[in-house]
């Protein structure tokens, strides 16, 4: 199943750690390489608010995930 991860520049210091786990659990263990995406200039909870305004960094990002999962070769990049 392809997964995508975000993250922002201005997430608390104690998230990271936990998303650093959960990609290498995913690389290591299951051979399973996620899309990643940091949004700049967002804290943690602006990122979700900006869906449906003119900042389009996080849907956009969304949609092209759901694009490429959708392809013939289920190659989802990154």
């Amino acid at each position: 199943i392809p997964a995508l991860f975000t993250v922002t520049e201005y997430d608390p210091r104690h998230i990271d750690q936990g998303f650093v786990l959960m990609i290498y659990e995913l690389i290591v263990n299951h051979n399973v390489t996620p899309r990643f995406r940091q949004l700049t200039g967002h804290n943690h909870i602006s990122g979700f608010m900006s869906v449906g305004t003119a900042d389009t960094m996080l849907s956009d990002e969304i949609l092209d995930f759901i694009a490429a999962a959708n392809q013939p070769s289920g190659e989802v990049g990154g």
